[in-house]
């Protein structure tokens, strides 16, 4: 049980986050609110990135867990709380007054200075180059919009989260060369690589829909900058009437790279041949071998559809070579209506005798 839980909440995750999730938790929501991104997102930055701080060090993480954080700044042992301190000041020194050093302390129960332990803040601009490898490459262009999360900050968190760091009134703009004032070196974002797999279904489960559960090994990288291999299972979501060549793609699954950005997975569904069936577009096609006679004469037949149910097809006229026979509604459920489906396609192929006996040549030129 932790003491307190609004660090977790900034980030969206839950207490018992582990080390590799809490990082791609950062990762989205700092590509979202980056301020050369998101001009009204300034605040909610430095919000993620002290939670990050905080959490990713395991050492502060169970200080945090055990006693929670204090609002406003106490003085540490033996000196001043510094500019800007104060109940007023806003939680870890962000700006709810002037300046000052960054700093904010774990209230271990003790009175001022002697129950608490400090520490210095980093700049949100080190700390989101320190995770992704280079500073924010200006505009957010070329960003993935699967990177997004949903949601904003502080104002459904019980005490108002967002006062603790200073909010309340508008937040400010940045400005063109900075978001925090210093004119920092851009490089281009990180792209992620697009990893892709197939992923060969039968044709049954695309006319039924499925659910694929994939398992994945991936690296990642911890906090010592090492690599690990990780094992995941991805869910694939396969609707009814999907085609051969949909792509399913999962951003952020695959591996960590050095330079900050993750590999994307892209699963392509592709069809296994089947014994009866032929797909094409949303039809259904497949062929019935009729004898001479049968061709001549007419013929009744039990065909199995794509579902399982009998269907009998008959015809007492005689049947060219290639004659189809159509059945609307048997085919593959389109795959924005699924209750509506295609057309099942019979093709009729005559079996012609390779010899015939003089009595069926003498009937063949009668007829």
């Amino acid at each position: 049980m932790v003491a307190d839980t609004k660090l977790y909440d900034v980030l969206k995750v839950s207490p018992d986050v582990n080390e590799s999730d809490l990082k791609k938790a950062y990762r989205k929501l700092a590509l979202k609110y980056h301020p050369d991104k998101n001009p009204n997102g300034e605040q909610q930055f430095k919000e993620i990135s002290l939670a990050y701080e905080i959490l990713s060090d395991p050492q502060r993480r169970k200080m945090y867990d055990q006693f929670g954080i204090t609002e406003g700044n106490a003085a540490p042992p033996g000196g001043d709380a510094g500019p800007g301190a104060g109940a007023g000041a806003g939680f870890g020194g962000f700006p709810g007054g002037g300046g000052g050093a960054r700093t904010f302390h774990f209230n271990m129960g003790g009175g001022p200075g002697g129950g608490s332990q400090f520490f210095n803040a980093s700049d949100p601009n080190d700390i989101f180059e320190r995770v992704f490898g280079h500073a924010f490459g200006g505009g957010g262009g070329g960003m993935d919009e699967d990177m997004d999360m949903d949601g904003g900050f502080g104002g459904g968190m019980p005490g108002g989260f967002a006062s603790m760091f200073g909010g309340g009134g508008a937040r400010p703009k940045p400005s063109a060369r900075s978001s925090f004032g210093g004119a920092r070196p851009r490089g281009p974002p990180p792209q992620n690589e697009v990893v892709t797999r197939p992923l060969n279904i039968s044709l049954e489960e695309l006319y039924t829909g499925c659910t694929k559960k994939l398992k994945i090994t991936r690296r990642i990288l911890a906090a010592s900058g090492s690599s690990v291999k990780a094992d995941r299972i991805l869910e694939v979501n396969i609707k009814p009437g999907w085609k051969p060549g949909t792509k399913v793609k999962f951003a952020g699954e695959g591996d960590e790279k050095p330079d900050g950005s993750v590999q994307d997975i892209q699963f392509v569904l592709g069809e296994k041949p089947h014994p009866v069936f032929t797909r094409q577009g949303d039809d259904l096609r497949m062929s019935i071998e009729l004898t001479l006679k049968e061709a001549l004469l007419g013929f009744t037949k039990q065909i199995t559809t794509i579902d399982g149910k009998r269907l009998k097809v008959s015809s007492s006229l005689p049947t060219q070579p290639g004659y189809e026979i159509k059945y609307p509604g048997f085919g593959m459920p389109l795959p924005k209506t699924p209750s509506q489906r295609g057309n099942m396609i019979i093709e009729c192929k005559v079996k012609v005798p390779s010899n015939l006996s003089a009595e069926q040549k003498a009937a063949a030129e009668a007829f």
